[in-house]
């Protein structure tokens, strides 16, 4: 039996839930149209994070507990860095949270640290909350890895890196066309 599968009205929900956060941090912090747009798709993709996560969630499944046996928190939870990383996962990790690093710049004032720690800290979300529905149901289908924090907040940092070089090509650009202008402008 599933106890939950992400469905649409979970979805639709969830997107209403993101809006009225993006209509509080208007109110609250007095973000201009872009950061809120930013904030959405930052809350809509962290929503698909989840989901990607998390679901479905199995629940006296006594065919998926024998399978997947107990908790054994010396098997299943990885707490040593780097241990069993070189895998396809460690690459999906970082591509899953570029998108959340590219974003986050336009939300608050583009600083590499505080991308670290807010990919930081939704890794650390994401993963302690697959340990608590593990504990919760008494069998692993998803785990505690701590190399995905690691690999998840690099893929935060790649994509704060993308979003200032790209800040920082579009000022060369705006630069070397003013220098141009400013150029004809002499010669005639």
């Amino acid at each position: 039996n599933m106890i939950y599968d992400f469905n649409f009205k979970i979805l639709i929900c969830l997107i209403i839930l993101s809006l009225i956060l993006a209509v509080l941090c208007k109110k609250i912090f007095n973000k201009n149209f872009k950061e809120i747009i930013a904030l959405l798709l930052i809350c809509f993709y962290f929503i698909l994070i989840i989901y990607k996560t998390q679901f479905p969630i199995f629940i006296n499944n006594e065919v998926m507990e024998t399978e997947l046996g107990g908790i054994k928190l010396g098997r299943d939870v990885n707490l040593i860095p780097f241990k069993d990383f070189a895998h396809m996962t460690s690459l999906l990790n970082i591509v899953m949270f570029i998108p959340i690093g590219f974003l986050q710049g336009f939300v608050v004032k583009n600083n590499w640290k505080k991308t670290i720690i807010v990919g930081f800290i939704l890794s650390l979300v994401v993963e302690s909350s697959q340990l608590l529905v593990n504990m919760l149901i008494g069998y692993n289908f998803r785990t505690f890895d701590v190399n995905d924090l690691i690999f998840n907040t690099i893929g935060a940092l790649i994509g704060y890196l993308i979003l200032f070089g790209i800040i920082s090509l579009l000022k060369k650009v705006k630069s070397s066309d003013n220098r141009i202008v400013e150029y004809i402008k002499s010669r005639e």
